[in-house]
């Protein structure tokens, strides 16, 4: 069963990245309102990354899934304080924008959506066809 839950978790969170990847590239390359969509698939992601690593972190007292644990809250908790440091006009904003709230998040992500896979291949399965066994 275990093997079964790290498997949905590591397919769930890589897929629901890689349509934020997509839809970022997509908004770059086109110049299209493709970016909200990545937004709004950051939300669902980011309940599941946090549970996941808060699960992770307890059962199997894993200190890089507390650490990104501990990490995401505190820069959810210190997001809000760096936009106070920048005026809410100009250009400096519009960079600012999205460097402080998109790539640190997506950067995350990344990470986070790799060791998910990495975690399944060191504790729940050698292949991938195993997991539907």
């Amino acid at each position: 069963m275990k093997k079964h839950l790290l498997f949905l978790d590591a397919l769930g969170q890589c897929v629901l990245t890689a349509s934020i990847l997509f839809s970022v590239l997509a908004s770059i390359l086109m110049q299209e309102a493709f970016f909200i969509y990545g937004l709004l698939t950051a939300i669902p992601l980011a309940f599941w990354q946090l549970s996941s690593a808060l699960i992770k972190g307890v059962a199997w007292s894993s200190q890089p899934h507390l650490t990104y644990m501990a990490a995401a809250v505190g820069y959810c908790l210190l997001l809000p304080a760096a936009f106070q440091a920048f005026p809410l006009a100009g250009p400096s904003y519009e960079t600012a924008l999205p460097l402080l709230a998109c790539l640190p998040p997506l950067t995350g992500a990344c990470w986070y959506s790799y060791r998910s896979v990495q975690d399944y291949k060191e504790r729940g399965a050698v292949h991938l066809a195993s997991a539907f066994v």
